[in-house]
């Protein structure tokens, strides 16, 4: 036990190191592995805000690996002004995440940072093949991720299931997300959502309901919902032990770029992805393909079990081009018991 706690202390200065690289603007460099791993070779002795060191080990790898080096590695190794004034933001940034009772970790953190993204990312090569899944795009891990609530949550579930679809949702498909994720949590599964309105609440709705945990993934900073409409089912998810988490940084708005970036979280983050109702071209579509890439079972409802009026047609996509498997309100404990 004494251990485990020295080694989250020791993560905890990890993880300042690398929130500093992200305000210095060097956090999605290539050389940023390295500049981490020289300062974890240190870390146990070390103050991660301590302006002469940060220098110290950025000009070090600069110098070490000048095939690679970035001229913005070089400008900030030598502007001894711009690393202070990173310090003081990140102190500043500390303080704001304490104040919203919200955490952050790193992909460098061993303890803390989900397992499960650590898997995807290395199962996403077929080591039988010797070639990459999916359609070959390596997988990018999020530096930071940002949350607020029981994120142990993540770690500590055997199983969890994404349950997404469009915003604009039949009430038939709201009813049949909300259906499913109290069959989920019935058969111990975590669920896995956006926190978007339509297929998205009805998810995390339907688990709070049956006494699960949920966890929102957003599109927006921690201190951030969107949808305004989903600021109760946001402090809801927390006060019922889930977790809110993101790996945007403080105040930063919904984008189309982020949207994209929730999704690939959202199936990384899952055993399952449920689509429940999709257009082709869609948000949802995203999280589906990236679970196709990832080697995660795609589940989506009978297209067939539609109106003629609603449109259905990412649920045939994903079947169609995706190998996802077609269920209906009648057999949804077969997604579960497989």
């Amino acid at each position: 036990m004494e251990n485990d706690d020295y080694k989250k202390k020791d993560y905890r200065r990890v993880n300042k190191f690398v929130l500093l690289l992200e305000v210095l603007g060097l956090g999605r460099n290539r050389l940023t592995g390295r500049i981490v791993k020289e300062y974890s070779s240190i870390s146990q002795n070390s103050d991660p805000y301590d302006e002469q060191m940060v220098a110290y080990i950025i000009n070090k790898v600069c110098t070490e690996n000048e095939p690679l080096l970035d001229n913005s590695f070089l400008d900030c190794g030598n502007q001894r002004e711009r690393i202070a004034d990173a310090i003081d933001n990140c102190l500043g940034y500390e303080e704001k995440l304490n104040k919203i009772h919200a955490g952050f970790c790193s992909r460098f953190d061993g303890i803390t940072y989900p397992k499960r993204m650590f898997d995807c990312a290395s199962n996403h090569f077929d080591k039988s093949s010797d070639r990459l899944v999916g359609d070959g795009k390596r997988v990018r891990l999020p530096n930071l991720l940002f949350y607020k609530g029981n994120f142990d949550i993540i770690n500590s579930f055997a199983n969890s299931c994404a349950i997404i679809g469009t915003r604009k949702c039949s009430q038939f498909a709201f009813n049949i997300a909300h259906d499913v994720a109290k069959a989920a949590v019935s058969y111990g599964f975590s669920v896995v959502s956006g926190l978007a309105l339509g297929c998205d609440t009805a998810g995390h709705e339907g688990c709070l309901d049956a006494g699960g945990k949920t966890i929102a993934v957003m599109a927006t900073g921690i201190d951030l919902v969107y949808p305004n409409e989903n600021t109760r089912l946001a402090d809801r998810i927390v006060a019922n032990g889930g977790v809110l988490m993101c790996e945007q940084m403080l105040g930063e708005p919904a984008k189309s770029w982020t949207f994209i970036s929730r999704d690939r979280i959202q199936a990384m983050l899952s055993d399952k992805v449920i689509v429940i109702q999709t257009a082709s071209g869609r948000g949802a579509m995203h999280a589906a393909k990236a679970a196709y890439e990832f080697g995660i079972q795609i589940y989506v409802v009978d297209p067939k079990a539609f109106k003629p009026s609603d449109d259905v047609s990412g649920n045939r996509e994903l079947i169609e081009r995706y190998g996802a498997v077609s269920f209906s309100r009648d057999d949804i404990g077969r997604i579960f018991e497989g």
